[in-house]
């Protein structure tokens, strides 16, 4: 199981460890597996336990893009998983429309999607490279992580090792991967921590239900 933690000296009950929604993203995230020296050269990994902060640039990545994406008329990540790469593809063409504008298209015969996003300026149409460039990032992290999150170390590193030789010729710039990946990976953080927080509140329900009739 993949539990976050907020650290703690003093010894506490089962309904006091239980996590907010909010508090899931500013505690910890799991292990070593964002221990990426690929992106943060130079921190050494902050263990404690099993657990490892998170640095303050990732969080914000990823509270931009819920930012961003919140008044879509889907609830993000509810169906992201589902349709993850349209999202991050969006989301990516969006973020970097000014520095790379090749990674979107202006117009589109597509009467899907995207044209209720297009309206709202929130995500932009990504251009053909580009959501080639994520539809193999989600099939070479679907590989790696499975359903849930891998325990090894640098994955960040290792998906874009995986995943860079596979496009080279997309022209999608390293920066743009980095993020491509980063956010992916967040995405199923994120859903991860509501499902442990659905469990969690379901186990506390049951503890209170105990003691009320004891």
């Amino acid at each position: 199981n993949i539990i976050f933690t907020e650290n703690t000296n003093t010894q506490c009950s089962m309904e006091d460890k239980l996590l907010g929604e909010n508090d899931c993203f500013t505690a910890q995230m799991l292990l070593s597996s964002f221990n990426d020296s690929s992106i943060h050269a130079n921190n050494e990994a902050n263990i404690e336990g099993n657990v490892i902060t998170v640095p303050e640039s990732d969080f914000q990545l990823l509270k931009q893009f819920e930012i961003d994406t919140e008044n879509c008329e889907k609830p993000v990540f509810d169906d992201i998983e589902q349709g993850c790469a349209q999202y991050v593809a969006g989301y990516i063409a969006n973020r970097y429309s000014n520095k790379y504008p090749y990674l979107s298209q202006i117009n589109s015969n597509d009467t899907n999607n995207w044209t209720t996003y297009i309206s709202k300026g929130h995500l932009t149409i990504p251009s053909e490279n580009l959501f080639k460039a994520v539809l193999q990032i989600e099939h070479e992290f679907k590989i790696l992580h499975g359903e849930s999150l891998s325990k090894s170390p640098y994955v960040f590193k290792t998906l874009y090792e995986i995943t860079k030789p596979k496009i080279e010729k997309l022209n999608v710039p390293d920066e743009v991967l980095h993020c491509l990946i980063r956010t992916r990976t967040y995405i199923r953080l994120n859903n991860l921590n509501k499902q442990l927080i659905t469990k969690q509140q379901k186990q506390s329900d049951k503890l209170k239900k105990i003691k009320f009739t004891n």
